[in-house]
């Protein structure tokens, strides 16, 4: 499994009819780990591909795109895992504790 703390994004909005927007990751070191393509007509047929030098090119529906970016935008830790025996790829938060309240600003 990879698994890897995402450290910045940044979002790219192609235009076009039925182009992605693309978000893309780097790690907590600052390298270029992959991206994330969010597709209006998503199949869900591909999930992600994991190419050999490790970059990851994940596939999520366009609907999706507006809670990721209020998790990168909010939360930290923010993670991004494969696992590929299983076939599946997640973004994910840190452990929080239960009931707890974001802060006021």
């Amino acid at each position: 499994m990879i698994t890897f703390e995402i450290g910045t994004y940044s979002v790219f909005e192609m235009a076009g009819k039925d182009k992605p927007v693309r978000v893309y990751m780097n790690d907590d070191k600052k390298k270029y780990r992959g991206y994330i393509d969010f597709v209006e007509n998503y199949s869900g047929a591909k999930g992600y591909i994991l190419h050999a030098n490790g970059i990851i090119n994940a596939f999520m529906p366009l609907s999706k795109l507006g809670a990721t970016l209020d998790i990168l935008r909010n939360e930290k830790p923010v993670y991004f895992a494969v696992n590929d025996p299983y076939n599946w790829a997640a973004l994910k938060t840190g452990n929080e504790p239960t009931g707890e309240e974001e802060a006021a600003a």
